[in-house]
């Protein structure tokens, strides 16, 4: 930090600078002057400065770099996916070794150079695609799935190629050895099992028998209440659901009885133990038709006879696969050889010479490179291959770029008019005015319908209207159509040049003629499977890298949950856009593609499910949804679903705000904005970018299920935080918190919560430390302190426990105590059932003594009607006051050890908080129920949060420390304890 104070000059003469640590102090100084190098050209810098004593040279290279550098800004061409080429003979040398060259313009676009005299023409810079980091590599290659290790190991010993962080793997050491953290993934071009199974059968429903449920999540063919008692279930959860239904199918057609439950991407199946056997032979059965449907799909098309030479059809319909021979038939794993990162440019002109030259391959393109792969017997012949296409390229210098072909110049098409829908309307109408002030406007309405289409005239009247709603001269029923369509704000509404008058009078008739058009139309018919569903938009997030490569979240809702596309499979919405990216063709062709789509749905009744429709139904069931008649039944349709959310008690999850920022310090920080609506650093001390994105994508990881994170850029998080500061009271608490890093850096704890005591001339004293640990911790505290839960008086109630009438029981039912205690038993819990409980006020008297007694008379003189035990008597068991009594012949019998140890817990811990709210400062009543804690074993840190929710101040604070205390002296390891048998693991209760 002390040499940053100094200039230029002592900075360049400092001796206890290296040559690199100059370097970077003149790049900042660049920066300062706004010219930024990018990082090619950073580490270009820096290794200069490393390899080159004289500082002078270095110093040099920066000064032209810099010139260069702002000529590029100055151009108005964005180089962040570019590798700049400065002059024209350097995009010359990279054309003829074969790479893809592009022709960048001052508008921000490019354009591949398809020759020579292309490049030789043109005034301006050049530039080559960068190489893409592997791990977005590995995300844009759509050839790779991600798999669990189990599965990778059982796909490599059927012959399959599995990736370890996407480097092939050479044994099947490697993947056991793998680390936890490898992420492993198959070839999707191998693996075509599922997609092909999927593809015939998706969709899947059991039609033998009545369904058994008419939830729509529900499968089998045999309602689970009749498969037999619980102890006689097996339980397959955490299936794939399409996997699921698929062994579904085949144990229906081997006769064997099972339930299942969708849940979401998930299922779980059940059956009766005895049909496990059945049920792993069906299992067994679908993972063959996986094998076999691999094979199908891996044979190669049959070849014409005609063919002078064997080239064979495609082998596979992905756009992305080249090559005349199929990936499994070029040989064992061990045989084969891989050239990779060829520019897929120049990799083409040598699929077509492997092709002449009768070369068996195959390749997959990836974006801008391609992969080829061939048989390592053929490994000349791919080098003869290359020499000859590179010769071609020697004789292409004096001749034309187009590869070993004549083709004919095919000019460009000139460029399309724009589409100025409202300059046609005014023409429209100028050119029907037959008179003065009179106009033929049927005439010009069915000239522009007719020309544009009805849905672009609509939408192009009724964006006018919404940003003329003010003018008068706009009838209001007009008014009112054009609210019917959802206009953008932040678009420019078309320009009219004709009077408003006549040009309201020419959007009714345009509505006249476009109703008209719409009934002459007969509207195609839904399946009946979907008449009672509307499309339901499902909010999705996405995750993708700032300019700093920081993760920025944008959330969007859709209705499509996966595209099948033909020749590919079933893609999920990202995968569908790389697919479509790498394809090469436009969206519109890309989707004409899609044969099925499946998509998310509300019924009449507020149920939601996916359901799998063709392309032609999704449009119908859109075109259901959003249209105006229907909109009152899609509205009550969400409504009953947001009925449904309430009764099951969901709520829309919360929303956290995170940010990474840069520090004083040139480190990085996570930011967030606290339970007091403050900027707050979550995690600091993070050293590099890479760094920075983990943290920020283990929050989310760790978060998604019940946060919505929305990760924003640093001034955004500003922004949100002054937002939720000028919606608060501006008057200065008597108490206020903050959450602050641990000035004890050695401490495990990373933060603290501060308290803050205002004085009498409203300045602030520092309190008492209120909780420590990390972020979440503090701010979880914080949060109960600026809005306590709200806790209710705990209600005291009796229960009422009688033996379960089985054979097992029949000796010790009615039995007096003595008796059970004379024959060595005693009553058992796991042979009882509650069968009655209720509020403690309707048992009359004040001691357990006059309650039990009561409860013996109401439960046999008066039973309530919702009593559907028998009389109390013998055997029965009340308890009363966290007490168990047993009903003897004569009195009762408390009973020490009759409620399990994790009951007795669960209902302590029920009312503790209220419990506590009852009886903050009394000293006596707060020791009772700590003995009563320290007995019943719980641990300290849930009285600690038992007490920060009820806010008690300082004797609750006290008493929490005293018990930590005690539970750490009464679970201290004696010194030589004697070996016992260890007790059976508690679970940890919970609050």
């Amino acid at each position: 930090m002390q040499k940053r104070n100094l200039t230029m000059d002592e900075k360049l003469a400092d001796t206890e600078l290296n040559n690199i640590q100059k370097a970077e102090f003149l790049i900042e100084d660049c920066a300062d002057r706004g010219v930024n190098f990018s990082k090619e050209d950073t580490d270009k810098i820096l290794d200069f400065a490393g390899n080159h004593e004289n500082i002078s040279d270095t110093v040099q290279l920066v000064t032209d770099m810099e010139e260069i550098q702002r000529q590029r800004d100055s151009y108005g061409y964005d180089f962040t996916y570019m590798t700049p080429i400065d002059t024209k003979e350097a995009a010359l040398e990279s054309y003829d070794r074969g790479e893809a060259v592009y022709l960048l313009y001052p508008d921000n676009t490019e354009g591949m150079a398809e020759s020579r005299s292309e490049i030789e023409n043109f005034e301006g810079y050049f530039g080559i695609e960068k190489e893409p980091s592997p791990d977005v590599v590995r995300e844009q290659n759509s050839e790779l799935i991600p798999v669990s290790k189990e599965i990778a190991l059982e796909m490599w010993d059927k012959d399959l190629d599995v990736y370890v962080d996407g480097v092939r793997a050479e044994s099947r050491e490697d993947i056991e050895n793998a680390p936890e953290t490898a992420k492993l993934y198959l070839s999707e071009f191998q693996y075509t099992a599922q997609l092909e199974f999927e593809k015939s059968q998706r969709g899947y429903v059991d039609r033998t028998a009545e369904p058994a449920s008419k939830n729509p999540n529900v499968i089998g063919n045999t309602p689970y209440k009749e498969l037999g008692e619980k102890g006689q279930l097996e339980y397959f959860k955490d299936l794939k659901t399409r996997h699921a239904l698929n062994v579904a199918k085949q144990l229906d057609e081997d006769g064997v009885k099972f339930s299942g439950l969708k849940k979401g991407n998930v299922t779980t199946i059940t059956i009766n133990k005895a049909d496990k056997e059945k049920y792993e032979a069906a299992v067994a059965k679908v993972k063959a038709s996986y094998s076999k449907s691999k094979e199908q799909a891996a044979e190669p098309k049959e070849q014409k006879v005609n063919d002078k030479k064997p080239k064979a059809e495609p082998v596979s319909k992905n756009p992305n696969v080249i090559g005349n021979t199929p990936y499994d038939e070029l040989g064992e794993k061990g045989q084969l050889e891989y050239i990779t990162k060829l520019k897929t440019r120049h990799a083409l002109n040598i699929a077509k010479q492997l092709d002449e030259d009768g070369v068996k391959f195959s390749g997959l393109k990836k974006g801008t490179v391609t992969t080829i792969t061939i048989n390592k017997a053929d490994k000349e012949k791919y080098e003869a291959a290359v020499a000859r296409v590179k010769e071609s390229y020697s004789k292409s210098k004096e001749q034309t770029a187009e590869p070993l072909a004549d083709k004919t110049p095919v000019p460009k098409p000139a460029p399309k008019k724009p589409v100025n829908i409202a300059a046609d309307i005014d023409k429209a109408i100028s050119d029907s005015n037959y008179e003065l002030y009179r106009y033929n406007l049927k005439q010009a309405a069915a000239t522009v319908i007719e020309e544009h289409g009805a849905e672009k005239v609509s939408r192009t009247l009724a964006e006018y209207i919404s940003r003329h709603d003010y003018d008068g001269r706009i009838s209001e029923k007009n008014k009112e159509w054009a609210k019917s369509f959802d206009i953008p704000e932040n678009r420019y509404p078309p320009v009219f040049h004709t009077h408003p008058a006549v040009l309201d009078g020419f959007i009714t008739e345009a509505q006249v003629q476009i109703k008209a058009l719409e009934n002459s139309v007969s509207q195609p018919e839904l399946p009946d499977v979907c008449k009672d569903k509307f499309l339901l938009p499902v909010e999705r997030v996405e995750l993708r890298d700032d300019h700093r490569g920081i993760p920025e979240t944008k959330y969007y809702d859709s209705s499509v949950n996966e595209y099948f596309v033909d020749g590919i499979g079933w893609l999920d919405n990202a995968a569908y856009d790389r697919e479509q990216k790498f394809s090469e063709l436009s969206p519109k062709d890309f989707y004409a593609k899609v044969t099925q789509i499946n998509c998310s749905y509300v019924d009449t009744e507020g149920r939601t499910g996916q359901i799998d429709v063709s392309k032609k139904d999704y449009d119908i069931l859109t075109e259901k949804t959003y249209s105006k008649e229907n909109s009152e039944a899609y509205k009550a349709a969400k409504d009953k679903l947001e009925q449904r959310k309430r009764e099951a008690g969901i709520k829309p999850k919360p929303v956290e705000y995170y940010a990474v920022r840069q520090t004083a310090d040139r480190k990085f920080a996570v930011a967030t904005i606290s339970a007091d609506g403050l900027v707050t650093v979550a995690k600091a001390g993070i050293a590099t970018i890479e760094e920075a994105k983990k943290a920020l994508l283990d929050i989310y990881k760790s978060k998604q299920s019940t946060v919505k994170c929305e990760f924003v850029h640093p001034q955004t998080l500003d922004e949100k935080s002054a937002e939720i500061y000028r919606s608060q009271t501006k008057e200065l608490p008597a108490v206020t918190y903050r959450i602050t890093p641990n000035p004890d850096k050695k401490s495990p704890d990373t933060h603290i919560l501060q308290e803050y005591v205002k004085n009498g001339d409203d300045t602030y004293a520092i309190g008492k430390v209120m909780a420590k640990g990390d972020y979440e911790k503090c701010n979880s505290r914080l949060a109960n302190l600026i809005n306590p839960p709200k806790i209710e008086a705990p209600v005291k109630t009796f229960e009422i426990y009688q033996i379960r009438r089985v054979d097992e029981t029949r000796d010790v039912r009615f039995e007096p105590y003595e008796r059970l205690l004379k024959a060595g038993l005693k009553p058992d819990f796991k042979t009882y059932d509650k069968m009655y409980e209720a509020d403690v006020s309707m048992l009359s008297g004040k001691s357990t003594g006059e309650k039990l007694e009561s409860a013996f008379y109401v439960f046999n003189q008066e039973r309530p009607e919702d009593f559907k035990g028998h009389s109390l008597s013998v055997s029965d068991v009340v308890v009363l006051d966290d007490t168990a009594y047993y009903v003897d012949s004569v009195g009762f019998k408390p009973l020490k050890d009759f409620i399990p140890l994790e009951i007795q817990q669960s209902r302590f811990l029920d009312t503790l908080p209220q419990t506590l709210k009852g009886i903050p400062d009394n000293a006596v009543e707060l020791e009772a129920v700590s003995d009563k804690a320290l007995k019943l074993n719980i641990p300290p840190e849930i009285i600690r949060e038992a007490c920060d929710m009820v806010n008690g101040g300082e004797s609750l604070d006290n008493m929490a420390n005293a018990y930590e205390e005690k539970f750490t002296e009464k679970n201290a390891p004696a010194e030589e304890a004697p070996e016992i048998e260890k007790p059976k693991p508690q679970k940890k209760p919970k609050l």
